[in-house]
């Protein structure tokens, strides 16, 4: 009993230790947000689309459904939470960030 008290005492010290040492691993380099392509899918497809951010597209779901966990390609990307529904997402096309982001902002392009 003794000495697995004192095991668990060495390994809670080594724990507490390795948090406290400084990482020797490098920064990871800063990622841009999805944020401007997210915010123009509803903009530019109507209020039901989403943003995937592995296919680079705007997809919707049918009307009272919404965006599940699984892959936008499956047959349940979209749930009906109520009644435990699932259905196909619909493509809806790609969205040019810089587009998004304008729209987003408010501002209008020069042409």
């Amino acid at each position: 009993m003794k000495k697995s008290l004192i095991a668990i005492g060495i390994i809670s010290l080594f724990g507490l230790l390795i948090t406290r040492l400084p990482s020797t691993k490098e920064t990871p380099p800063t990622l841009t947000s999805p944020l401007p392509c997210e915010a123009g899918c509803p903009t530019k497809y109507g209020q039901n689309a989403v943003w995937d951010f592995n296919k680079k597209e705007c997809w919707s779901c049918p009307p009272g459904y919404v965006r599940s966990f699984e892959l936008v390609t499956s047959r349940r990307a979209c749930v009906l939470y109520k009644y435990g529904l699932y259905a196909d997402a619909k493509r809806e096309g790609k969205l040019d960030c810089g587009e998004a982001l304008i729209a987003h902002s408010g501002l209008q392009t020069i042409k």
